[in-house]
């Protein structure tokens, strides 16, 4: 009866949640070369089928877990409280986005293997929304107007700043042995600290 149960409850709606949150356990703890449906399944308790129902691939139950990860770096960005300042604020959200990426490694290289993904509206709206307010600051520190649609950004000044912050945590990340274990505010790349590269990026003015 228990079993049955179980089998009804997944049914009615967690089975979907169940399948997102062991993908996600697995590429937390093994990152994306150690997941396998297999594994995904035999941790949810279903049959090997179940994924394709509900998500159609792995990439589908993939790009799931990339949207929860772009929600969570989301909660980083939202966390810092603006000065009005806009290089200290820039700095401020380029070193959350940067803190997300250390607490967070297999997550970050996931939520940019976009080979390995769904072309996604919720994903890009997910990934649009998390780095809304970094973006808008990178474009009014260089003298760039967005629209309400900040997805539609092609300025190489705010593309280049994006490039940055991405290419310093991606950097950090590979070049430090234990990268989840040292904050950023410590960390050191080519023996600068992550910090001092950021002020020298974006330096008051």
């Amino acid at each position: 009866m228990a079993r049955a149960q179980s089998r009804e409850t997944y049914h009615h709606g967690s089975l979907r949640e169940t399948l997102i949150a062991a993908a996600d356990a697995i590429v937390r703890e093994r990152g994306l070369e150690g997941f396998s449906l297999r594994e995904a399944t035999r941790r949810a308790g279903v049959s090997p089928g179940a994924p394709k129902h509900h998500f159609g691939s792995a990439a589908g139950l993939l790009t799931e877990v990339a949207i929860r990860a772009y929600d969570e770096q989301a909660t980083y960005m939202d966390a810092v409280a603006l000065s009005g300042e806009v290089a200290k604020d820039l700095r401020a959200l380029v070193l959350a986005f940067v803190r997300f990426a250390f607490d967070h490694p297999e997550r970050f290289r996931l939520m940019f293997r976009s080979k390995t993904l769904k072309s996604d509206d919720r994903l890009h709206a997910a990934a649009v929304g998390s780095l809304e307010r970094m973006v808008r600051l990178m474009a009014a520190y260089s003298d760039v107007d967005v629209t309400d649609d900040t997805s539609t950004i092609v300025n190489p000044e705010v593309v280049a700043s994006i490039a940055t912050a991405h290419g310093l945590a991606s950097m950090a990340l590979e070049n430090l042995p234990q990268p989840e274990g040292v904050p950023p505010e410590q960390a050191t790349l080519l023996g600068t600290s992550i910090v001092s590269i950021i002020e020298a990026r974006w330096p008051d003015r």
